[in-house]
């Protein structure tokens, strides 16, 4: 067990280089880490985590797209794919399209709702926000992300007291939610 642990490599490992040394020691770990597993699709999709991270969305999409020709967790490199064109591109129906892929490789992926959600919601398609933004919800209810994103579409569509339940939810798990707390002031 001792020697598995050593051999961790796994995102808290990717983003704990990034914390102490910075993006280019952890995309170099990375890329050491590929040499010896070339095949290996999680990797692609760390180094395109990575480039998005760094606002570089031409390099993440096309680490994202190995990972997907690798054919493993396709679900998680499309939802990658689809917030890179949706918040570095301004591509919000692309980003629409990308995590309605991701959602018909995985019904149960979460992520993918909610980068639907936010496209839905700059593209003004309200109701469809506010469903998936529940469907995030309904799968993580303890992340105040699908509960604002809720409030957010059920105020355009004028529904005052969803929207309100929503932002409630938002105050019990975020109490210092300027963004709950300023929207709850205005209904």
């Amino acid at each position: 067990a001792a020697s598995a642990e050593a051999g961790r490599f796994d995102w808290d490992t990717v983003s704990g280089i990034v914390f102490q040394k910075g993006y280019p020691p952890a995309l170099a770990a990375v890329d050491a880490r590929l040499a010896e597993h070339p095949k290996d699709a999680i990797l692609y999709y760390y180094k395109a985590r990575l480039y998005y991270d760094q606002d570089k969305p031409s390099e993440a999409l096309a680490e994202a797209d190995k990972a997907i020709e690798l054919g493993y967790l396709q679900q998680i490199s499309q939802t990658l794919k689809a917030v890179t064109y949706g918040r570095l591109y301004g591509d919000y129906a692309k980003q629409k399209e990308l995590a309605s892929k991701a959602l018909a490789l995985d019904p149960l992926y979460e992520d993918g709702y909610l980068a639907r959600a936010e496209a839905e919601y700059v593209l003004k398609e309200y109701k469809a926000c506010a469903a998936d933004a529940a469907a995030y919800s309904g799968m993580l209810p303890k992340y105040a992300d699908g509960y604002e994103h809720s409030m957010l579409c059920l105020l355009e569509l004028k529904d005052y007291k969803g929207a309100e339940a929503a932002g409630l939810k938002v105050l019990s798990i975020k109490p210092d939610s300027h963004q709950a707390l300023w929207r709850l002031g205005r209904i």
